[in-house]
């Protein structure tokens, strides 16, 4: 199993889901470049250049009939991944509430919630260049569902510093290559198995977001979490960790 976490913050966000899954499963939960202590991005580097990370880690470890999860954009890598020269090394994939494109258009409304147009997002990456500890203290939260803050409190300034580490440059730099991604056609040339779950409360996409993208995916399943946001796994960990696993054993069941 190939964990792969969202922007911004570090593998160590998946650390309460590795040990809930127990012994016998390999997983692996690399920390993407420019993140955590993996190495900054160069100036002509972006999201391309940690789907080819991937692709080379994949082949390095050897990892084969891999389930890849993906929150945020993690589950954009994986989509990338997926839709790539992966070698069928990868069997099946986990998507926790996340779109194949992040700006909004006129033919595209399940972008982000609060950015209409790229200068909005331009913006954005200013602030993250001129303070990021301070960036971080105002995103983190929203990644939880309103009103939960003091149930999630510790997860949440677990992301906070994990998170203050990165490099503020690689963090606007890939922020801009992020947004300039549209997998929206690649969903339909995934052929393996996806668990596409979501956050009913999430304050970062609409619910309908996620059902667009299980729709376009030839072998999807889709699973809502009532008391989530935009990280069920944090916030509804044992049932996030359930359904995990009952997905992993029909993947098991395929691959055989």
């Amino acid at each position: 199993m190939l964990l792969l976490h969202g922007w911004g913050v570090a593998g160590a966000c998946f650390d309460p889901l590795a040990q809930a899954l127990g012994e016998g499963w390999h997983v692996v939960v690399p920390d993407l470049r420019g993140h955590g202590a993996s190495s900054p991005l160069s100036p002509d580097q972006g999201f391309d250049t940690l789907v080819d990370d991937l692709r080379q880690l994949l082949i390095a470890l050897d990892l084969r009939e891999s389930v890849v999860v993906g929150w945020s954009m993690g589950a954009l890598l994986a989509w990338a991944l997926a839709n790539g020269e992966a070698e069928g090394r990868v069997a099946g994939l986990c998507s926790i509430d996340m779109v194949p494109r992040l700006l909004n258009h006129a033919d595209w409304h399940f972008g982000l919630r609060d950015g209409r147009d790229s200068s909005i997002y331009a913006e954005v990456a200013r602030r993250m260049r001129e303070n990021w500890p301070a960036f971080m203290r105002i995103f983190v939260p929203r990644v939880f569902a309103r009103g939960t803050h003091s149930k999630h409190q510790a997860a949440c300034e677990a992301l906070i510093e994990m998170g203050k580490v990165n490099d503020p440059a690689s963090m606007a730099q890939l922020w801009l290559s992020m947004v300039e991604q549209d997998l929206r056609d690649a969903l339909a040339r995934i052929d393996c198995p996806t668990l596409v779950t979501y956050g009913e409360q999430s304050l970062l996409y609409e619910p309908a977001a996620s059902q667009w993208v299980a729709a376009q995916l030839p072998d999807a399943r889709l699973q809502a979490f009532a008391q989530s946001g935009h990280a069920p796994h944090l916030e509804e960990p044992e049932q996030f960790t359930r359904e995990l696993l009952a997905f992993m054993a029909t993947v098991d069941d395929r691959s055989r």
